[in-house]
């Protein structure tokens, strides 16, 4: 029997030494689903008032968007935050418009809020325009979805009319304290 082990040792041995070659997992995407996607990456901007008319691309390399031939990573973080948002919603009605598997929910987290005060700086900061914007588009998605959006910044009055609206307070007996009830 310790002979049989000594040989199938060896031959294990010897399979681990063969240099293997690996599996290629990457999947090849077609050049016209990014573009397809990209398009409603770009309207959402555009309801957003992010620019006039923006242009969403695709760059594979990065697996990331471009948006007016910048990429999104060159942009300060305000508007990395909007555009990733953009992207995350984008991404959920292109599912949906083609018919493909989504949980029909986003969660946002701080998309126009995307700075810590000590790192600020003016190209940082997002237009009360595009806040506005951001809020008013999203109150009006199809009941089929929900986007839910954590963020210091708070929607108009009418626009928290037509949504389930939250403030956390961080205050004892005032509202909601936070998001999980305290003594949890």
């Amino acid at each position: 029997f310790r002979s049989e082990l000594w040989v199938e040792r060896s031959k294990l041995t010897q399979e681990l030494k063969t240099k293997q070659v690996p599996e290629d997992n990457s999947t090849s995407v077609e050049y016209s689903i990014y573009k397809d996607f990209c398009l409603f990456v770009a309207n959402d901007l555009k309801n957003w008032n992010f620019s006039e008319n923006p242009r969403a691309d695709f760059d594979e390399d990065k697996m990331d968007i471009v948006i007016d031939g910048k990429a999104r990573s060159s942009n300060g973080k305000g508007y990395r935050g909007i555009a990733h948002a953009a992207f995350i919603v984008g991404l959920m009605d292109y599912c949906y418009d083609k018919q493909l598997n989504h949980p029909g929910v986003v969660i946002i987290d701080s998309p126009l809020t995307a700075y810590q005060k000590a790192d600020y700086t003016k190209e940082d900061e997002l237009t009360p325009d595009i806040e506005s914007a951001f809020f008013q588009s999203l109150s009006l998605i199809s009941n089929d979805r929900q986007i839910i959006v954590l963020d210091n910044k708070s929607p108009d009055d009418h626009v928290k009319a037509r949504i389930k609206y939250i403030h956390f307070t961080k205050v004892k007996g005032t509202g909601r304290y936070g998001f999980f009830p305290i003594g949890l």
